[in-house]
């Protein structure tokens, strides 16, 4: 399933039930459709949304426009310059949105760009000479004090045109990917070595033992650079999301050198074991591998086996990758990269999916899969899928994993047999 990151620029100028909100909702409700209709994980994403940390916004938000498939800015007007002379000052879409759009037209092709606007506050042949004459905007009438039952209904027919628009440059995208270009092969060739370069020199120097049985999660971006700076105070500011779901921040131990930044858990002594270990560590090596590992079980007194739940398996893959994902993000990686998985040291370890137990097929320390993902920014549950499934595969489930039958991932809401406790 493919994965499209579409960026949408707002304004809080005007109501939010007239604009910003507005468009949000019919943004997710034309999302359903174009989901069902091309076979789609579409992400919407906004300002800083999904980065970790206190991340510094223009360039946050600067890398999401690099690399978004999809740019939609409202370009609905919110006041009017100083007037010269006798004529009324001309009327003004929001300054931000014009900045995003500015960054967007240098950064994307124009049949990626989408405008919306709502036609209350003037018309779009009033909009700037070079935003007038380029495609006409999606446009939608919600003028202030408009009753709930008309809002609602305009905002329905308002999400049926946006899905119509927004299809068209799917179509596009899609088609562009199924035939890449030799530069975007070579990318993906890079990455791959990188991976395999930083993975030699990651077993070199690990920064904690970590309890068997043990998940492993790699995201490497594609624009990774050897003169690349890291920020020093915003990897200080992100360390508490260094941390995997269900385990408490406050206990881990930082590290840092020259070549890696790393977060553990303090570690304990385990019985019959030599040194004391850890239940997860995270890192970031230079000049851009971001690393997770956490345990994944334990023993329960003398029982032959270790019991592993496969649906918080699952939970556990999309927590890492997307926790990655979050730093890669907020330290100014912004395009494609690799998410690699690997379980280890499985030796006596049984997956359980509901009254159904079994063993993995292979060898104890086992890669599951490497994944290209078009964005950082596009890390989730259905972007992971081909993963997860392999996960289920490796266990000699034929039907890959239960948890998408309803075209999306179950564990989104975190809840039951998907909560990290």
């Amino acid at each position: 399933m493919d994965s499209i990151h579409l960026f949408y620029s707002w304004q809080s100028d005007r109501e939010r039930n007239l604009c910003s909100d507005f468009i949000q909702i019919a943004l997710e409700m034309a999302k359903a459709r174009l989901e069902s209709q091309y076979d789609i994980d579409l992400n919407i994403d906004r300002d800083t949304q999904g980065v970790p940390g206190q991340p510094e916004v223009t360039r946050t938000i600067l890398g999401k426009l690099r690399t978004c498939d999809i740019f939609v800015a409202d370009m609905s007007f919110v006041g009017r310059a100083d007037p010269l002379g006798r004529e009324p000052g001309k009327l003004m879409p929001n300054p931000n949105v014009m900045i995003e759009y500015g960054y967007a037209r240098h950064a994307l092709q124009d049949d990626r760009i989408l405008f919306v606007f709502n036609a209350a506050f003037g018309s779009f042949k009033d909009l700037p000479f070079d935003l007038a004459t380029i495609r006409r905007p999606t446009e939608y009438t919600a003028a202030p004090g408009i009753k709930d039952g008309p809002r609602r209904a305009a905002r329905e027919a308002f999400a049926n045109r946006l899905a119509d628009h927004l299809g068209e440059i799917i179509k596009g995208i899609l088609a562009a990917r199924a035939n890449p270009s030799a530069a975007d092969t070579e990318a993906t060739a890079r990455a791959y070595e990188n991976l395999t370069h930083l993975d030699a020199h990651a077993a070199l120097h690990m920064p904690t033992i970590v309890s068997r049985p043990f998940l492993r999660v790699r995201l490497v971006p594609f624009d990774l650079r050897d003169d690349h700076a890291f920020d020093l105070a915003q990897v200080k500011s992100l360390r508490p999301s260094f941390a995997p779901g269900g385990f408490a921040s406050e206990r881990r131990k930082d590290t840092i050198s020259a070549r890696m930044f790393a977060s553990f858990e303090t570690p304990r002594p385990m019985a019959e074991r030599p040194n004391p270990e850890s239940r997860w560590y995270t890192r970031i090596l230079r000049p851009g591998l971001f690393e997770l590992a956490v345990t994944i079980g334990e023993r329960i007194d003398d029982d032959p086996t270790i019991v592993v739940n496969g649906h918080q398996l699952e939970a556990r893959i999309v927590d890492a990758a997307t926790r990655l994902a979050g730093l890669a993000q907020a330290l100014g990686f912004s395009g494609r990269a690799l998410v690699s998985a690997s379980l280890h040291q499985m030796d006596d370890v049984e997956i359980l999916c509901g009254r159904i137990s079994c063993r993995l097929l292979g060898p104890p320390d086992h890669h599951i899969s490497t994944l290209p993902i078009p964005s950082v920014a596009a890390v989730n549950g259905m972007a992971l899928r081909p993963i997860i499934d392999a996960l289920w595969l490796d266990f000699g489930m034929e039907d890959g994993s239960p948890s998408f039958s309803s075209g999306s991932w179950a564990g989104d809401s975190s809840q039951g047999p998907y909560r990290l406790d």
